[in-house]
């Protein structure tokens, strides 16, 4: 009995030893993940917007564009919404933003398809706002949309009581539309 306990204990830290990986593997995985989600000093704040008139939310990075915005147009500043880049990184991809006059929506994704889809629908291209993962890495999070039929308002949020709060009131999960940095 002892010596096939012993014998199946062996087999068992033998193939545990044998999944871990090398000490080269994990360097290479070191540098790897140092070559792709480089040490940042700072990250950009994503400030929101809402305008109760329009039942639109606009998201910007620039501090002068959120100040006309608001003054001009009728929108009351929200909070930081995440932080992303204002150039691009590496991994990162464009974040654009589009707008729906006749509707009063703005749209924004990383999704080339989408954003011509969204064209073809009567939104203009704003541009690019910022740039964001289009997967999960670095330690982002994701950036949930979600539209609320009855507004015609598209909301984001990388904050998941925000989300749960939106989608009790009446918005419906649309996808992740980038990945974040909480704010």
């Amino acid at each position: 009995m002892k010596f096939s306990f012993g014998l199946i204990a062996s087999a068992f830290f033998a193939v545990q030893a044998a999944a871990l990986p090398s000490s080269a593997e994990v360097a290479k995985n070191l540098s790897r993940d140092a070559a792709i989600c480089p040490t940042f000093n700072f990250v950009p704040a994503l400030f929101s917007a809402y305008n109760p008139n329009l039942t639109d939310h606009y998201y910007a990075t620039s501090e002068l564009e959120m100040l006309k915005i608001w003054v001009k147009r009728g929108y009351t500043p929200i909070l930081v919404n995440a932080r992303i880049f204002e150039e691009q990184k590496i991994s990162t991809v464009p974040l654009f933003r589009l707008y729906n006059k006749s509707i009063q929506d703005h749209f924004y994704t990383i999704n080339e398809a989408e954003r011509q889809e969204k064209k073809q629908q009567g939104y203009k291209d704003s541009g690019v706002v910022g740039y964001v993962y289009a997967s999960p890495i670095c330690g982002s999070t994701p950036w949930y949309r979600m539209y609320n039929s009855k507004l015609q308002d598209h909301y984001y949020t990388p904050d998941l009581n925000q989300r749960n709060d939106a989608l009790a009131r009446g918005y419906v999960d649309q996808a992740i539309a980038g990945y974040v940095y909480m704010p």
